[in-house]
């Protein structure tokens, strides 16, 4: 049986909602529990840390094939994924900017273990210490690229404009764009396909069908919503919801 156990800033009915210490914007961790199956090629936008249950799990890349209990994927590495008989838990960190020592695959060690146990839990301290561990050593982000990632995930089918962008930015289109990838990531474009994608998720979990769903969060149409899931998670939206176990926002 499904769980939903989420902070919901999008629009769709209330769930557990957990405020950051004074309400402060800050970047998002997901976690999506799967069951045993195949994820086809596909490339990730954020960073992320796949955990396997009872059992290693096998990411290949172009240049390589890695077996562990967990690995690390860069954002953007074409790659599949084998998750054996006890599934995985696969945690996406938004606005991380890994460590330049890990290569596009990378094995994290058993300490981190139970990063899962602590989303689950909402455990900021435990989830924060984490993304410490995997990050680059960065200034903390601009506090109004902080603002305006929290109108992203709030209202991803407004479709910000990049000059929208620019004007709250208080800068020109270009270098607004170039301020926002340096503070993310991520460009401005993937990153609202990406806000738009996991409230895609949020609405079907909440009871909408899969097009509405997806056209609510700023998709153009049902075929739209699933290009994007094969691109972004190597499977269809129907096989993922159906092999979705438990979805975790915090």
């Amino acid at each position: 049986m499904l769980r939903i156990n989420q902070l919901n800033p999008y629009g769709t009915s209330k769930v557990n909602e957990v405020p950051s210490p004074n309400n402060a914007p800050r970047f998002r961790t997901h976690m999506f529990s799967f069951q045993k199956g195949e994820l086809a090629p596909h490339r990730n936008i954020m960073p992320c840390v796949l955990f396997g249950q009872g059992a290693p799990i096998t990411v290949s890349s172009q240049s390589r094939e890695l077996k562990a209990e967990i690995v690390c994927i860069m954002p953007g590495v074409l790659h599949s994924v084998s998750i054996g008989s006890g599934g995985a838990e696969i945690v996406y960190l938004d606005g991380l900017q890994l460590s330049t020592d890990r290569g596009e695959l990378s094995i994290v060690t058993a300490e981190f273990a139970n990063v899962p146990v602590a989303i689950k839990n909402t455990d900021a301290g435990v989830v924060e210490d984490f993304r410490f561990a995997l990050s680059r050593p960065l200034l903390e982000p601009d506090f109004e690229v902080l603002k305006i990632v929290l109108q992203l995930y709030a209202a991803p089918m407004e479709r910000m404009s990049q000059e929208q962008l620019a004007s709250q930015l208080g800068l020109e289109r270009t270098l607004a764009l170039r301020h926002f990838k340096a503070n993310t990531g991520q460009t401005f474009r993937k990153f609202k396909i990406w806000c738009a994608s996991v409230a895609t998720v949020h609405r079907v979990l909440s009871g909408q069908n899969i097009g509405a769903a997806g056209i609510d969060s700023g998709f153009s149409d049902a075929a739209h919503v699933a290009r994007t899931a094969r691109d972004l998670f190597g499977i269809t939206p129907t096989m993922g919801i159906g092999a979705l176990r438990e979805f975790k926002s915090m």
